[in-house]
C-alpha cells in the first residue's frame, strides 16, 4: 500500500461462510465473508479501515497473521448505521508489515453489497498540541483502535492515577455532533491501562472522568469509562504504557 485512500467493493452473497469474527464481535451468525491481505511499507503509520459505506450489516476483523488471533468491530456507531471501523494506530517496523482484513456479514441474511475503505497516513504522535504534538487521531465517529504506545511521551496523568506522569499514554480526539454519553473500554495484555477524558484544552482541560485499570482475567487488564460529552474538543487518554492496547469507543 501507498499513503492515501483505496476502496474495495463486492457482494457478500458471492462468497461463502469460511471464517468466524475475532474477539469483539458475536460469532456463529453464519455470515458470508471475504478476506484481504495488505502490506504497509517500513515506517510508522495510522491505518483506518471501515465498511461505513456498505449497504449490508458487516463485521470487520483485523489480524497480523492469516487465520490468527485478531480483533473485530461490529457497528462503529449503531445509532447511525451498521458499518464497522478499526484503526491501527502507530503501527510499523523497520521492514514492511503485513496484515489481514476480513469483511463478514453479521448474519446469514446479510448478503448485499459492501465497501471496504482503507486509508494509510503517517502516524500522528500521541501528544497534546502544547506538548509538541500534532492533532491527535480523530475517532469521533466511533470504532475500535488497536494501538502501540511505545512512541508516546508519558507527560500527563489523570486524577485517578494518584501520582506524577510516569507511564506512556495515547491520546485521541472526540468531537461529537450532539451531547450524550460516550462509552470507552481499554484493554491490554502488556500493561494495566488507565483512562481519562478532558474537554477543552488537551493538556489542561476539565477532566470529565477517570478510571483506573485492573486485571480482568486471562492475562488481560482493562478499564471502562462512561462520560457525558458535548460538541467540541474532547480528549481521551489511554495511560500506563508502553505497550499494545485496544480501545473501543461507542458514541
Amino acid at each position: 500500500m501507498t499513503p492515501g485512500l483505496v476502496s474495495y467493493c463486492g457482494t457478500l452473497g458471492d462468497f461463502d461462510d469460511l471464517a468466524e469474527p475475532a474477539t469483539g464481535c458475536a460469532s456463529g451468525g453464519g455470515g458470508r465473508d471475504l478476506s484481504f491481505e495488505f502490506q504497509i511499507p517500513a515506517g510508522t503509520w495510522d491505518v483506518e479501515l471501515s465498511t461505513l459505506a456498505s449497504a449490508v450489516d458487516t463485521q470487520l476483523t483485523v489480524s497480523l497473521a492469516c487465520g490468527g488471533a485478531g480483533l473485530c468491530n461490529d457497528d462503529a456507531n449503531p445509532t447511525t448505521g451498521k458499518g464497522s471501523r478499526v484503526w491501527l494506530h502507530r503501527f510499523g517496523t523497520s521492514t514492511p508489515l503485513t496484515f489481514y482484513v476480513t469483511v463478514d456479514g453479521a448474519s446469514a441474511s446479510d448478503i448485499g453489497d459492501f465497501e471496504l475503505a482503507i486509508r494509510l497516513e503517517s502516524a500522528v504522535p500521541d501528544a497534546c498540541f502544547s506538548l509538541g504534538g500534532d492533532v491527535p487521531l480523530d475517532i469521533s465517529g466511533g470504532g475500535t483502535v488497536w494501538g502501540l504506545s511505545s512512541g508516546s511521551l508519558g507527560s500527563t496523568s489523570g486524577s485517578c492515577q494518584g501520582g506524577p506522569a510516569l507511564g506512556a499514554e495515547a491520546v485521541f480526539l472526540v468531537n461529537p455532533s450532539a451531547s450524550g454519553t460516550a462509552s470507552f473500554d481499554a484493554r491490554s495484555t502488556e500493561f494495566v491501562p488507565d483512562m481519562y477524558v478532558r474537554s477543552g484544552a488537551c493538556s489542561s482541560g476539565s477532566e470529565l472522568g477517570c478510571a483506573s485499570g485492573s486485571a480482568v482475567g486471562g492475562g488481560v487488564a482493562a478499564a471502562t469509562l462512561d462520560v457525558a460529552v458535548g460538541p467540541g474538543n474532547n480528549f481521551v487518554f489511554v495511560d500506563g504504557g508502553p505497550g499494545s492496547y485496544v480501545l473501543d469507543y461507542l458514541p
